[in-house]
């Protein structure tokens, strides 16, 4: 019987699903390949999670971030009513043309009318899993889809969008509203909410803002801040409060809210430790491995693990740009980039299923960077 091979792949961004990576792992390795396409809290978080099968998908027509109307779904779990939902389905980069795209204009609002669908059927617990957005409206587009409204000075209700947060001075709750379930919001990342390794400055750009988007965006969300705290005589710096465009920041502050790791969520659901010790290599790979990478995203947590275990780790990347000494201080055994393969990143993004089984193939016969 030959080796014992769990496949564990994040997506590559805009190029291959992480399932269809495991598909063509198997189609490579043969039945001794055990497929666990994963994600890092962003796109695939549900497809990831819908592979234990134990989930019930539950439809509903929402709000999409340019205030569109669109059907996304979540994930129900009856028995211990645990609901998850992915907000790059509701309120995702990916829903907005580039042309499009700005943050002070889009909007969580689908993301809170999955939350409050999931609450009135029940949940217990919500996960709600913060990557992939579009928006930078600091949770009150979450808040809104559960029925609470924003007022500005002369008592008119605002859009809940980025461009509302200096306006913002006064919240109206709904008439009748049920006990709040356990929210837990998960991100990749551990950003705070402002300042330059804030949410606007870090993440606003490639949300198609402006440099004067990013100001008037860094200005409203302190403003906004301030504001939040002054109605709760508190302060609120949990790490990763900038995620998703500040997204967990009203939760937090009106539902005592939770801001998790989303790998370390995923990793739990998916027992990943488990089946990490019980085989004998473990493929993985993302789309591009960077410094990012090692920040406690996907393929580090992988790599973590697996040498807990003493496991070998092969990886097959569209693009890296860490050093040989960080691949091995990262525990990467052997190695292949599909840009390389393929002679471009742009070939590669465009050709990935093509490339991949060939870089699976040489990977199984000992080929490689090491």
């Amino acid at each position: 019987m030959g080796q014992k091979i769990l496949c564990a792949p994040d997506k590559f961004k805009g190029s291959l699903s992480a399932k269809r990576f495991t598909t063509i792992a198997q189609q490579v390795f043969g039945t001794e390949c055990h497929p666990l396409p994963l994600a890092d809290g962003g796109e695939g978080s549900l497809a990831a999670l819908a592979s234990i099968g134990r989930w019930d998908q539950v439809f509903c027509t929402v709000t999409g971030p340019e205030f569109q109307s669109l059907r996304a779904h979540y994930l129900f779990e009856p028995v211990s009513k645990t609901a998850c939902i992915e907000m790059a389905l509701a309120s995702g980069l990916s829903l907005v043309p580039p042309f499009h795209r700005n943050p002070r204009f889009t909007t969580t609002l689908g993301t809170g009318e999955l939350v409050w669908q999931a609450w009135l059927r029940g949940a217990q617990t919500i996960y709600v899993f913060a990557g992939g957005s579009a928006t930078h409206d600091a949770g009150i587009g979450l808040l809104a889809g559960c029925g609470y409204r924003w007022l500005d000075r002369n008592d008119y209700s605002l859009a809940p969008r980025g461009a509302a947060l200096e306006c913002i001075t006064a919240i109206q709750p709904p008439d009748s509203l049920p006990p709040h379930p356990q929210i837990r919001i998960a991100t990749d990342v551990r950003n705070p909410l402002t300042g330059p390794e804030g949410a606007a400055c870090q993440y606003g750009p490639q949300k198609g803002g402006s440099e004067d988007d990013i100001r008037r965006l860094e200005d409203a969300t302190r403003q906004f801040y301030h504001w939040v705290c002054s109605q709760f005589n508190r302060t609120f710096d949990a790490p990763g409060l900038g995620a998703a465009g500040g997204l967990a920041l009203c939760p937090v502050a009106w539902w005592d809210a939770e801001i998790l790791p989303a790998t370390n969520l995923l990793f739990d659901l998916l027992q990943v430790e488990e089946k990490i010790a019980a085989t004998d290599v473990v493929v993985t790979g993302e789309g591009k491995l960077d410094k990012t990478s090692l920040q406690g995203k996907l393929v580090a947590a992988i790599c973590h693990t697996a040498r807990k275990y003493q496991k070998e780790v092969w990886g097959v990347f569209g693009q890296v740009t860490l050093s040989p000494q960080e691949l091995s201080q990262l525990g990467i055994t052997r190695w292949i980039t599909l840009s390389d393969l393929a002679g471009s990143a742009e070939t590669a993004m465009r050709q990935a299923d093509r490339w991949l089984p060939i870089a699976l193939n040489r990977l199984k016969s000992g080929q490689g960077f090491q």
